[in-house]
């Protein structure tokens, strides 16, 4: 009996000395890997703090040290006293889920009040200054509509400009498995058309024509592609190494998974997947070579277009070079190139007005692919580029 009591004893303490986070209550956990993690959502805040500046803001993390895991909730609100209310409600609704512990204050508005080591708090401060460095510049605007970029690139390459391409062969028809609009599913074709373009400096190119195509016009296609691909620079050709030619509508997935009507899509290993019969890769089009820029330029800079190097380059410009390229850093980077070919190779085709407005709106990105051109020692070839 006297165990019993005891025990309760013990009990009723341990529950009274036990103290549950209260709301407003600053974090006092000394885990840099939590905080960090919080950035995050602070960053997220003060985004949205910038688009609703009559809005107060919080961000609640909860934090477990044992296993380093952590959740975190931010709310916005006119009033402070309903955006902790919310957070709070919220941040503490999903650490219950999680198994994170309790939820304390990391940030009020712009402050971060929870509370570090010394050592660890400064070095949160660095973690918070180098990516912030690195987030997307929000106030950016695209020098061009993508009509207007259409008009703006054109006359970049022309018809009769010279090119690398040497001959075409006729390699035969087959059954195949290739790529279509996913380029990781491969679907089989009967009869597919098949040609090697050749061009200088021993680059070859496979080129595999749907059997759709009419028979009479196949080499017309593959010689026309062959030739276009060469009027490139030679460091943006030699990117190509097969070409799927298709005359029906193609499709790629944006960032969300939904799928979209696509032109041309540059696949892993150097693969175009092409729909000539597209307005912005039809062959007869003044601009289709800027497709082929463009494409290019994904497979050239793919590796490095979500580096930290780039990140925070496009972020000190103003400005993008069209609407297409504010749908994510991959195409912001293919875009620029294009624009980087126009003004370093064929700037007596631009404009005086697009000129100067491209120089001044992406001169870092510029600046970034020139670094790229004079590290590498491109071939420029059939062009000549200043750089």
């Amino acid at each position: 009996m006297k165990k019993i009591i005891l025990f309760l004893i013990l009990l009723f303490f341990s529950f009274s000395n036990y103290s549950q986070a209260e709301i407003k209550e600053p974090g006092k956990i000394n885990s840099l890997k939590c905080t960090i993690g919080a950035l995050e959502a602070y960053f997220e805040l003060q985004e949205n703090l910038k688009k609703k500046p009559k809005h107060k803001g919080v961000v609640y993390l909860a934090c477990d040290t044992s296993t380093g895991e952590y959740s975190w909730t931010w709310q916005s609100s006119k009033t402070i006293e309903k955006a902790h209310t919310k957070a709070f409600k919220n941040c503490s609704k999903n650490s219950k889920k999680k198994g994170n512990g309790e939820c304390y204050l990391f940030s009020l508005n712009e402050k971060i009040v929870w509370e570090l080591s010394e050592d660890k708090m400064e070095n949160l401060f660095k973690i918070h200054s180098k990516k912030k460095r690195l987030l997307p510049n929000t106030d950016a605007k695209p020098i061009f509509s993508d009509e207007k970029m259409s008009d703006f690139e054109k006359n970049i390459i022309k018809k009769k400009d010279p090119s690398s391409f040497l001959n075409l062969e006729f390699v035969g028809s087959k059954n195949l498995k290739m790529e279509e609009s996913d380029p990781d599913n491969f679907n089989l074709y009967e009869n597919v058309y098949i040609y090697k373009a050749l061009y200088k400096n021993n680059h070859q190119i496979t080129l595999r024509l749907h059997p759709k195509f009419n028979k009479k016009k196949v080499e017309d296609i593959a010689y026309n592609l062959s030739y276009a691909i060469g009027q490139l620079p030679y460091f943006l050709t030699k990117s190509y190494n097969r070409a799927n030619i298709f005359k029906n509508k193609i499709y790629s997935k944006n960032d969300k998974g939904k799928k979209i009507s696509a032109a041309a899509m540059a696949a892993p290993n150097g693969t175009l997947i092409i729909d000539i019969t597209s307005e912005a890769s039809n062959l007869k089009k003044p601009y289709f070579q800027e497709t082929l820029l463009h494409e290019a330029g994904h497979f050239v800079f793919r590796a490095i277009s979500y580096s930290d190097d780039f990140k925070f380059t496009r972020n000190q410009d103003s400005k993008f070079i069209s609407k297409y390229a504010t749908t994510n850093i991959d195409e912001d980077l293919a875009e620029s190139v294009v624009a980087w070919v126009g003004l370093r190779c064929k700037p007596e085709r631009i404009k005086k007005s697009d000129f100067k407005k491209v120089s001044e709106g992406i001169k870092n990105r510029l600046k970034f692919i020139d670094n790229y051109a004079n590290k590498k020692l491109v071939n420029t070839y059939p062009m000549e580029c200043n750089f």
